[in-house]
């Protein structure tokens, strides 16, 4: 429940200079992490996003991804301890690299 409010509340926070958001150790899934990213891409200076020790897996990395590719602002991401595979890792690794990421965080996933 505090998830849907949190997804519904961003867009219309009004506030577009967020820099740094941090849904650490949550046991957020895939689907929430999602609906999360669609609504941060208004926010056009996020420049930490913080997703470690959750239950994410690659879908969450590639819509990462897509958002980035929006022109958001994201410097530093982490998605450390989660469900990522090589591949999803690798994909990531090697868009950050075209998206100018300055730090992408991904230890601790199996």
């Amino acid at each position: 429940e505090s998830y849907r409010m949190l997804v519904s509340a961003l867009p219309l926070c009004g506030n577009q200079n967020l820099r740094v958001l941090c849904l650490g150790n949550s046991k957020m899934t895939d689907a929430v992490a999602v609906d999360i990213l669609a609504s941060l891409q208004c926010h056009r200076y996020l420049e930490v996003l913080l997703m470690y020790g959750n239950q994410l897996s690659d879908s969450t990395a590639q819509e990462l991804v897509k958002m980035k590719a929006a022109n958001v602002s994201l410097k530093l991401v982490s998605l450390m301890d989660n469900q990522l595979t090589v591949a999803g890792i690798e994909h990531l690794l090697e868009s950050s690299n075209v998206m100018s990421m300055d730090r992408v965080w991904v230890g601790g996933n199996p």
